[in-house]
This record gives structure tokens, C-alpha cells and sequence, in this order.
């Protein structure tokens, strides 16, 4: 990677579909709820060099504006939106046609009349906007996104660069939108559109044998650390942390009709540090470490342990799990299906180090014990992962 030291989500599918650094930016004051937006943005598809005015696409742009319907088909896309242009409007008719939505227009002159109808969006949305070289990492940026990387002196991306997919997630519901998170990807047009989709139990990979092979590798791997697999107990999301040197985020993939979205950074993560996500067999609640304030500071703090629940209105807010957190690090939970938890910390009554520790929650609050000499030893324990039946 030429930049390793800024997050970058590859997703290298069948249909060649890649990433650059990410843009991370603060999230919106805390909500009983998180109503969330996603906004996708592309320059129209490569145009037909032959006509000066209004040019459609080329053959290599009608490929790849079936690569973008392809690419978005499990994203549940709610509307379209094109400046009035031939070449954004043809971009955008192959997704119109699979997902049966009609493009609505915008003004490419004035930016607010986009800007105002993605604003407009009811929570829950899935936008695509198609733009121009100029336009579309603007608007990018008038999201709240950083500079997009690769344009030009005058801020617009280069006459070949087609393959641009940045996505944007806004948080709604009170004042403005504010953005959450955004990734800047990628994503390719080979010599013949791909039928085939990340479907099943496995993400499209066979079922595991008795040797060891990366999983996913065009489709997760990225060049920089991906850990902490998730699985959620109904087999719908798929949760990670990707990591760099600086920032580590969720990275979550949804499965809807057994066909799995594409990787995106949890509309719940992004701002602060979160890693190490796992699920809790028996609510279906997902529990994660975060630097996250904890409620009433304001600053980042240590590791703590979190969790979140999701409800057919989406992610409800983070909050701290009282009683496992102390004045150190906690790290990793794992839970199994009668509560039991384990994590790993730096307490008073271990072997030294950083140890594992039980812990069972009852009325009066959660009892936490050491795992042990048996277990622990003056070194580190990390990571470890309970079966759901507890042996």
C-alpha cells in the first residue's frame, strides 16, 4: 500500500471492486436512536469522446454503469439522483431499472438543490447521486468528508478517473444532517459484468476444511489488519475491526435475501477507537471496546467495554457496560448463551499482567472473578472467545 498509515476498506469481489484512505469525522450529539442516511456518490461512467455535446456513455461506460447496479444491488438503494446530463443519467439507469426507481433530477449548477434533497431524505434512505468530475467530490466535501484523494490543482478528479465510489453516512432526525463516517472506494469495469453475488453462509466461499486459507480474500481483505470476526446470531451481519496505526473502526456487512451488502464502516463508529465486536447469543446485542467518552466527559479515554442494540429502526446509541469497567484497559468480551462474560483487564487479584476475567451479572450488579493460575499468568491473555454454551 503507498499510504499504509491511513484506513483503506478493499473490496476486490468479482467485480473488482477497491478502496482508498478513508475520511473519519465526528459524530452528532448522542440520540435515543441513531437515524442514519447513506449517501453514495460517482462521477458519471466513461463518456463517448465522439460527441461534443452531451456525449452518452462509451461501451466501456455502459459496462461499468452495470457494474454500479451490480455493485449496489444489495445496498437498498431508495433513490437516485443525476444532474440532467446524458452521461449521469445513463450512469445511473441500469441500477434505476434492477432496483425499479425512477432518477430524480438536481440542478449541477447550483449545489444547494442537491445538497437540500439528500438533506430532505426520511431516516433509513439509501441514496446514489451521479455528478462530474467537479461536482461530485464537492459535494463530497460539503457532506462533511474530507478532500478526496488524487484531484487536481483545481480540486476536480482526472479525466480518467471513472471508477470513483465515495459513501457517506449522515446522521438525521434533529437539526441538520451530520456526517458519521465516509469511505472513499472503488470500483471496476472488467471485460464482462459478473452475475454471480457474495450469497450464502460463507460470503460466496466454500465451506471451511481442515486447512487453513484466508477467508474472503478479495472481498474483506484490505493490506491492513483486519480481526475480530463478528458473526450476528441470526446470520444477517458480519462485524470487524480494521486497524492502522492511528484509528481503528467497525467495518459491518449486512445480508438481506441471502445476498451480503457491501463493507462499510458502522454507522455507529468511526470517530473514536472501537474494536473487538461480539455478540451476545442471547439478545442478539452487539458488544464492542471503544476510547469513546464515557457519559458526562468529553474526551477519550481508555479502552472500556460497550454495547449497542438494533432494532428495526437501526442502531439505538453505544452505552458503557457499568459494573465490567475499571480505572484500566478491558479488552475483547465474549459472552455465551447464559451470560457468562469474559474479558480481558489489568485488576487487582490477578497473576500480573493483563489477565482474563470472568464475570455473571445479577440483581445487585456484575460479579467479577479471575480466571486463575490455571489460565492466567504474569504475562498478557488476550482474546479469548467463549462457546455459546459456556464450555
Amino acid at each position: 500500500m503507498k499510504n499504509p498509515l491511513r484506513l483503506l476498506l478493499a473490496l476486490l469481489a468479482v467485480f473488482s471492486f477497491q478502496s482508498t484512505p478513508a475520511a473519519w469525522a465526528a459524530t452528532a450529539p448522542a440520540t435515543e436512536e441513531l437515524q442514519i442516511v447513506q449517501v453514495f456518490l460517482v462521477r458519471h461512467a466513461e463518456k463517448d469522446t465522439r460527441a461534443h455535446k452531451d456525449p452518452s456513455l462509451s461501451i466501456a461506460g455502459r459496462r461499468r454503469a452495470s457494474q454500479l447496479a451490480h455493485v449496489l444491488k444489495a445496498a437498498g438503494v431508495t433513490h437516485l439522483f443525476s444532474s440532467t446530463y446524458a452521461r449521469t443519467t445513463e450512469t445511473l439507469g441500469p441500477l434505476a431499472l434492477a432496483q425499479g426507481l425512477t432518477v430524480t433530477p438536481y440542478n449541477v449548477r447550483d449545489p444547494k438543490d442537491v445538497l437540500g434533497k439528500l438533506h430532505a431524505l426520511p431516516a433509513g434512505s439509501v441514496a446514489v447521486v451521479a455528478g462530474h468530475s467537479n461536482t461530485t467530490p464537492q459535494l463530497f466535501q460539503a457532506l462533511g468528508a474530507m478532500q478526496p484523494q488524487g484531484l487536481d490543482a483545481r480540486g476536480f478528479l482526472s479525466e480518467d478517473a471513472y471508477d470513483r465510489l465515495y459513501s457517506a453516512t449522515l446522521r438525521v432526525g434533529s437539526g441538520e444532517p451530520q456526517l458519521v463516517a465516509s469511505l472513499e472506494q472503488r470500483y471496476g469495469a472488467g471485460e464482462s459484468v459478473p452475475t454471480d453475488l457474495r450469497v450464502g453462509n460463507y460470503l460466496g466461499e466454500s465451506a471451511p476444511e481442515d486447512s487453513i486459507e484466508m477467508f474472503a480474500r478479495d472481498f474483506l481483505c484490505t493490506g491492513l489488519p483486519e480481526r475480530d470476526l463478528a458473526l450476528s446470531p441470526d446470520g444477517t451481519l458480519l462485524l470487524s475491526s480494521l486497524t492502522n496505526r492511528r484509528e481503528s473502526a467497525l467495518v459491518i456487512v449486512e445480508r438481506k435475501d441471502q445476498v451480503w451488502g457491501m463493507p462499510r464502516i458502522a454507522a455507529f463508529s468511526g470517530t473514536y477507537p472501537d474494536l473487538e465486536p461480539a455478540f451476545d447469543p442471547r439478545d442478539g446485542s452487539l458488544w464492542f471496546v471503544s476510547k469513546r467518552p464515557l457519559p458526562g466527559e468529553t474526551e477519550a479515554g481508555d479502552w472500556n467495554i460497550w454495547r449497542i442494540t438494533r432494532s428495526d429502526k437501526g442502531w439505538a446509541e453505544p452505552a458503557p457496560v457499568e459494573g465490567l469497567n475499571g480505572p484500566g484497559d478491558e479488552f475483547y468480551p465474549s459472552i455465551s448463551k447464559d451470560g457468562l462474560v469474559v474479558f480481558t483487564a489489568t485488576r487487582e487479584g490477578g497473576e500480573g499482567g493483563e489477565d482474563l476475567w470472568f464475570a455473571t451479572e445479577t440483581k445487585d450488579g456484575w460479579q467479577v472473578t479471575s480466571a486463575g493460575p490455571k489460565i492466567n499468568t504474569t504475562g498478557g491473555e488476550f482474546n479469548s472467545c467463549l462457546s455459546p454454551d459456556g464450555t
